[in-house]
């Protein structure tokens, strides 16, 4: 499991170090796929402990039951005939219901509260240390642009209305058969660096070296669901 790997208590250990050497302020993680989600996680670890970094990410995953759900029906659209895609698009809204289902049962259990009331609590926490961390994104990469749409959909929400800010049903599925997890990608602040390039095939464009061309375009937006 990713929060318990020899990775991210590596890193740990090596921030703690560094910022115990240089200060904290002095520090700055980054990563790409894999690599962004350990640094994500250690970084906001970090910072509900009061030790918030610099923090910069590329292509860092973005997980929960609806972007699961919409990246394969996006993967599909591009490998399959359309007279096939009916049949996959009922499929996974048959898949969609049935998630949204166990998830209200999960959301509702009994033992389920403390955990809900846990990960909002650490939420505000990291909006108070005002810890916003680079994330670095490709609107056609299925593993990272969720953030895009995290962002912008729930920017208008209060963090009371809105549980999706917060608290993600994949953590209680993950749960329910690997343990524990952190969840890593629902943070409250960040700044998106949003490129929308492929040159190549779709895959590519989760790929580090997009970000090395000198002629990139980009935008970058701060935002904030606290």
């Amino acid at each position: 499991m990713l929060h318990t790997s020899s990775l991210s208590r590596l890193l740990e250990a090596v921030i703690r170090r560094l910022g115990a050497e240089h200060g904290y302020s002095n520090v700055c993680v980054t990563g790409h796929s894999l690599g962004a989600a350990v640094g994500l996680l250690v970084c906001r670890r970090l910072a509900l402990k009061g030790c918030p970094v610099e923090s910069h990410f590329f292509n860092p995953p973005f997980a929960t039951l609806e972007s699961l759900v919409r990246s394969c029906g996006r993967i599909m659209t591009s490998v399959l005939s359309e007279k096939f895609m009916a049949i996959c698009v009922n499929a996974l809204e048959e898949l969609y219901e049935a998630g949204n289902h166990m998830r209200d049962k999960v959301l509702h259990a009994v033992g389920d509260a403390d955990r809900r009331s846990k990960a909002l609590a650490e939420f505000k926490a990291l909006a108070a240390a005002k810890w916003s961390p680079y994330l670095y994104l490709n609107e056609h990469d299925l593993v990272c642009s969720e953030y895009l749409s995290h962002f912008n959909n729930t920017a208008h929400r209060s963090v009371d209305e809105d549980w999706k800010k917060w608290y993600s049903p994949v953590t209680e599925i993950y749960r329910n058969f690997l343990g524990d997890p952190e969840t890593f990608h629902l943070i409250p602040a960040a700044v998106l660096c949003t490129i929308k390039t492929y040159p190549m095939r779709r895959v590519s464009a989760h790929m580090l070296w997009n970000w090395m061309d000198p002629d990139i375009q980009y935008e970058v937006n701060q935002t904030k669901l606290v």
